[in-house]
C-alpha cells in the first residue's frame, strides 16, 4: 500500500475524540505513548460532545492520524490512529466510518481507557465518522467533513481463460490445461502462477498438470474438480493478487480390465500382464503420460499406480521384486506386483523410492477352493510332467540283437530284436494337472507324447493306451517301449502348450467379475528334459564251430552223418539238458547247454540230426531265452560208390581155382580189394558164406592192423561148388 495524506479534515475536538474512540477499540493492547510509523503527528486535545441522553463527557489527545490508500486492485485502504485519554472514563462505544447515504459502514468497538492505537480498513470512497454508545445508541459526535480513501494504484490482474483442456479420464486421475497469458497489475509482466496451491510454469504450449483430491473424503464430487488459479504480481510492493476458478468435468468411472496371460510352457517366459481401458476415451492411451489402473497394496485397499510411470515391474516374488519382468509364472501362482517411483499414494516425481505391492482383489478368489475374501493376482505356469523313476521297469535284452527275437526266424534279418524293454505304469506319471480346476481344462497324460532317445536319435514315440484292454486308460495301464537293443536311453515327454487367461473386469475402482479361461493346443508342444538314463546291455552273441562228422559214414548212401559242435559260447545257456532233444554243452566261460537245430538245404528243419546223409546243412544253437544263433553251413561227405562189377574199374577183383573132380571141395578163392580213394579205414574183415540155407560154409579173414592194405592177399580155401556172399567190414565193423 502507498501512504497518502488525502483526508480532508478540520481538527476539532469532536472529530479527534471520535477517531480516538474508534482506534482504541481496535488495538487496546497498544501503549498510550506509542506512535506507529506516523506521517501526520498531532498533539491536540479533543473533547467529545454529548449529543444524546448520556451524561458521559470526556476529552482525549490525538497523537497520530494516518490514511493509506490501497495499492492492489480490489483491496481496502487503511486508517491508523493513536490517542491518549485526557480523563479516564469507562464504557463501550462504536466507532464507524459511514458513507454519506449511511448504507456502508466500517467500524469496531472501542473502550476508553489510558489510550492506544486502532485501525480500520474501509474500501476506497468518501466517509463520515461517527461515534455512539453501544448500549443505547446515543450519538456523541458525527464529524461532517468527508474523509476520502482513494482508489488502488494498480488495475486488476487478468488471467487468460484455460485452453487445450485435457479432462481427467477417470475419477482421481489428473487433468491438464494451459494458461497462455497474464496481464494487469503493475504492468511489469513479472508474474508467478499458482494452480491449486502449487507454483507452475505457464505460457502457450506448456501443459499444467492438475492433481485432484477427495476434499471431504466423501467420494468424488463436482467440488473436488474445482481448481483455484492465482497470479502474483512480483513487481508490486505488497504482492498484488488476481485469480479465477476453473471447473473440470467430473469423469465417470471407466470400464477396464486387467488380463493376465499365463505361461504357455514352464520356463517359456511368455507370461504377460495387460490393462485395458474399455471406455471410448477422447485420447490416445498409448501416448498418455500416466494411464491409471487399480491395484491392491499390502494393506488390501485400492491404490492408483500409473502404467509406464517410472521403473515398473509387473511380476515379483512374495517379498522382493525382480529387476525386470521375465514373464515366468509359478505352479502355485506367482504374485503379480509393481515397483517403481511411487509411494502408496501415487507416483513420486523425484527421488528413488521403491515400494513393492502384490496385486490383491477383494471378494474375487483366484482359485475355487479359496476361503479367504481376497487373494493376490497370480501368474501361473503348468507343473511339468514327471516320472517316478522308481516305478520304471527295465527288462534287459534277452538276446544279442542278431540272435533275436526269442523264437524268431534265424533266416530273417528284418526281425532281429534283442527284446529289451522299458516300461512304466501310468500311475508313475504326474504333472500338468495343477491348473485343471482353475481354468476348466483336463490336461492329463493322454495328451502326452513319450519319446525315447538313444545317442541323440529318436527310437520311438508313443502315447498312453489301454494296454490291459479293460476299456479304460488308467493308472493300471503301461507305457511300454519294447524291442530294444543295447544302449543308453532317455525318455522325453512332449505335451501341449496351454492358452490360459485370467480377466478381472472393473467399473471404476470396483472389480465386478473374474473369469479364468483355458484351452489346450493341438499344434504347439512343450518338451521336458530327459528322464534317465536307462542302460540296457545285450547278452554275448551265441557262437560256435561246426564240422560235418563223417568218420562213421564208410559206405556210400549209409546216412549216418551228424554235426560236430565245438567252442559253443554266448547267450543264456540252459542250466541242464533235461528237456533238450539235441543238447550241446557250452564251453568255458559259459556253463550249461544249448539246443542244436539242423536245417536242410531248403531251410526246413531236419528231424534226424544224428542220421544225416551226405550233403550241405545249417546248424544253429538256441539258448534258454529262445535266442537262436546265426546259421552256420557245414557239409556231410561219403565215399564214392564201390564198384564190385567185373569191369576193369572195379574195386574188387577175385580169382577161383576150380574144383577138378566132382564131389570134391578143393576150390580156392583169391580176393584183391583196392580201397584207394574210398576213404575207408583199415584193417578190414572179410566174411565168406555160402547161400545155402543150412549155412554149410562160413569163413572170416581179418587183416593184420600193422600191414598196409596193399600187402594183403586174401585166400579162401576148401570151397565146394555153390553160390557165395562176400561181406567186408571196415575197422569199426561198419559194413561196406
Amino acid at each position: 500500500m502507498k501512504k497518502t495524506n488525502n483526508i480532508i479534515i478540520n481538527y476539532t475536538k469532536a472529530l479527534l475524540l471520535f477517531i480516538a474512540c474508534f482506534l482504541i477499540f481496535l488495538n487496546t493492547s497498544a501503549q498510550s505513548d506509542v506512535i506507529l510509523d506516523c506521517e501526520n503527528p498531532i498533539n491536540e486535545e479533543m473533547t467529545l460532545i454529548n449529543t444524546g441522553s448520556s451524561s458521559i463527557s470526556t476529552s482525549i489527545t490525538i497523537t497520530c492520524l494516518d490514511i493509506i490508500d490501497p495499492e492492489c486492485f480490489g483491496t481496502e485502504g487503511l486508517v491508523e490512529f493513536s490517542w491518549e485519554s485526557s480523563n479516564n472514563i469507562l464504557g463501550q462505544f462504536v466507532l464507524e466510518a459511514i458513507s454519506p447515504s449511511g448504507n456502508d459502514a466500517y467500524g469496531s468497538f472501542i473502550s476508553f481507557d489510558d489510550g492506544g492505537t486502532v485501525s480500520m480498513n474501509p474500501e476506497p470512497g468518501d466517509y463520515l465518522l461517527k461515534c455512539f454508545d453501544y448500549q443505547n445508541n446515543d450519538i456523541y459526535h458525527i464529524y461532517e467533513t468527508m474523509v476520502t480513501i482513494l482508489s488502488s494504484t494498480y488495475g486488476p490482474i487478468v488471467i487468460s481463460e484455460p485452453t487445450n483442456i485435457f479432462q481427467p479420464p477417470s475419477p482421481g486421475e489428473v487433468g491438464f490445461f494451459e494458461i497462455n497469458d497474464i496481464t494487469g497489475g503493475s504492468g511489469g509482466n513479472n508474474y508467478e502462477l499458482s494452480v491449486g496451491g502449487n507454483i507452475v510454469d505457464y505460457g502457450p504450449g506448456i501443459p499444467i498438470k492438475v492433481d485432484f483430491i477427495d476434499i471431504n473424503e466423501d467420494g468424488w464430487t463436482e467440488e473436488d474438480y474445482v481448481v483455484n488459479i492465482t497470479a502474483i504480481d512480483n513487481d508490486s510492493e505488497n504482492g498484488c493478487l488476481g485469480g479465477i476458478t476453473f471447473s473440470f468435468e467430473m469423469p465417470s468411472p471407466n470400464e477396464s480390465q486387467i488380463t493376465v496371460f499365463h505361461e504357455s510352457c514352464p520356463n517359456a517366459g511368455d507370461g504377460k500382464f495387460e490393462v485395458t481401458i474399455l471406455s471410448d476415451l477422447p485420447y490416445d492411451i498409448n501416448n498418455l503420460e500416466a494411464t491409471p489402473f487399480f491395484i491392491w497394496n499390502e494393506f488390501t485397499y485400492l491404490n492408483y499406480i500409473h502404467v509406464g510411470y517410472g521403473d515398473l515391474d509387473m511380476t515379483s516374488n512374495e517379498s522382493t521384486p525382480i529387476s525386470s519382468f521375465d514373464g515366468e509364472g509359478d505352479v502355485d501362482g506367482r504374485p503379480i506386483g509393481v515397483r517403481g517411483n511411487y509411494d502408496l499414494d501415487g507416483p513420486i516425481d523425484d527421488g528413488e523410492y521403491y515400494e513393492y505391492a502384490p496385486l490383491f482383489f477383494e471378494l474375487l478368489p483366484t482359485t475355487p477352493t479359496e476361503t479367504n475374501e481376497y487373494g493376490p493376482l497370480l501368474l501361473y505356469t503348468l507343473s511339468e510332467p514327471d516320472i517316478n523313476i522308481d516305478s520304471v521297469n527295465i527288462l534287459q535284452p534277452l538276446c544279442f540283437e542278431q540272435n533275436g527275437p526269442p523264437q524268431g526266424d534265424p533266416w530273417d534279418t528284418s526281425d532281429d530284436d534283442a527284446a529289451g524293454k522299458i516300461s512304466m505304469p501310468i500311475s508313475a506319471l504326474s504333472g500338468t494337472d495343477n491348473l485343471n480346476l482353475i481354468f476348466g481344462i483336463d490336461l492329463n497324460p493322454t495328451y502326452w507324447n513319450f519319446i525315447l532317445i538313444e545317442s541323440g536319435n529318436e527310437i520311438a514315440a508313443i502315447q498312453t493306451s489301454d494296454s490291459n484292454s479293460d476299456g479304460i486308460i488308467d493308472g493300471n495301464d503301461q507305457i511300454i517301449f519294447d524291442n530294444l537293443e543295447e544302449g543308453e536311453y532317455e525318455i522325453f515327454i512332449e505335451y501341449p502348450t496351454v492358452d490360459l487367461t485370467t480377466t478381472i473386469s472393473f467399473y471404476g475402482e470396483n472389480p465386478t467379475d473374474t473369469i479364468h479361461s483355458g484351452a489346450i493346443s493341438d499344434v504347439n508342444y512343450c518338451t521336458t528334459d530327459g528322464f534317465g538314463p536307462f542302460i540296457l546291455t545285450e547278452p554275448q552273441e551265441i557262437t560256435f564251430i561246426v564240422t560235418g562228422n563223417d568218420d562213421d559214414l564208410v559206405c556210400n548212401g549209409q546216412e549216418n552223418g551228424y554235426a560236430n559242435i565245438s567252442n559253443a559260447q554266448g547267450g543264456t545257456p540252459f542250466l541242464n539238458n533235461n528237456s533238450l532233444n539235441n543238447p550241446v554243452p557250452a564251453n568255458s566261460p559259459f556253463t550249461g547247454y544249448y539246443e542244436i537245430t539242423i536245417y536242410n538245404p531248403d531251410l526246413s528243419v531236419n528231424t534226424s540230426p544224428s542220421s544225416l546223409a551226405a550233403g550241405d546243412y545249417y546248424a544253429t544253437l538256441k539258448d534258454a531265452n529262445g535266442c537262436e544263433s546265426l546259421p552256420q553251413l557245414f557239409s556231410i561227405t561219403e565215399p564214392e560208390e564201390i564198384d564190385l562189377s567185373d569191369s576193369e574199374n572195379s574195386n574188387l577183383s577175385f580169382n577161383i581155382d576150380e574144383i577138378l573132380c566132382y564131389g570134391d571141395s578143393l576150390a580156392t578163392l583169391y580176393i584183391d580189394f583196392d580201397t584207394t580213394g574210398l576213404g575207408l579205414q583199415y584193417p578190414f574183415t572179410y566174411i565168406l558164406t555160402d547161400d545155402n540155407t543150412e549155412g554149410i560154409y562160413s569163413e572170416t579173414i581179418v587183416d593184420d592192423p600193422d600191414c598196409n592194405p596193399n600187402c594183403f592177399n586174401h585166400i579162401f580155401n576148401d570151397i565146394y561148388a555153390g553160390q557165395y556172399t562176400l561181406t567186408i567190414f571196415v575197422s569199426n565193423y561198419n559194413q561196406v
